[in-house]
């Protein structure tokens, strides 16, 4: 079964060991530092991979989280003043 699991901390190898996925999903701007080459050999040993999408500069992750935090807060909020 596939599933998507949102990151809830940066240690991708504790998160390794909580989920047992198969791939893990990061940006290429981060291919070749030293982080991720080591997360690369820790995850082949489990045969899991670390597959890099292209890094687009017009897309701004931070930016997409601090909306997507914000919806929820908003939901919240109503869902909290609504009873």
């Amino acid at each position: 079964m596939d599933k998507v699991v949102p990151q809830m901390h940066r240690d991708k190898i504790a998160a390794y060991h909580e989920l047992k996925f198969d791939v893990v999903f990061v940006g290429d701007d981060w291919k070749g530092d030293i982080v991720f080459v080591e997360l690369e050999k820790e995850l082949a040993k489990h045969g899991s991979s670390v597959q890099y999408f292209e890094y687009t500069k017009e897309v701004s992750s931070t930016k997409f989280t601090e909306v997507l935090q914000s919806l929820y807060d908003n939901e919240i909020q109503r869902k909290l003043f609504k009873g």
